[in-house]
């Protein structure tokens, strides 16, 4: 099983959604509330951090989730106001968070059926803490 398909087991998601649903719930933690209004109004300055996810969901461990996202990256910093002063943004360090519970929580070939998603309560930031 890809990162796709195991987050969308994880959460259950349809994979049409897995996208936007990654993308909210690792929203940079210091403006939560505020980035994911500003995503739901303007998605297009969101469009690295969506493009980032999308190629992140083939990817089968969390090795190799790790490094594909540091040398997409290395080649995608964070610029101006918005994305770099205001961190309006996902944040690296909460998908990667993200990612390390998904790959820990599903097993490699486990039907979406079974999946169980994390069942403590989830923070302010949407991201289960555990």
């Amino acid at each position: 099983m890809n990162f796709k398909e195991r987050f969308c087991a994880y959460a259950n998601c349809p994979p049409e959604k897995y996208v936007e649903r990654v993308a909210v719930r690792c929203m940079h933690p210091e403006h939560p509330w505020l980035a994911r209004l500003y995503f739901l109004w303007d998605k297009e300055s969101f469009a690295s951090d969506l493009e980032m996810i999308q190629r992140l969901a083939t990817t089968t461990s969390f090795g190799e989730f790790k490094s594909e996202m540091q040398t997409w990256r290395s080649g995608h910093p964070s610029k101006g106001l918005i994305r770099k002063e205001w961190k309006l943004r996902v944040s690296g360090k909460m998908l990667l968070k993200l990612a390390s519970r998904v790959f820990r929580h599903t097993q490699p070939n486990q039907p979406a059926s079974e999946a169980a998603p994390s069942t403590s309560k989830s923070s302010a930031s949407g991201v289960s803490a555990k």
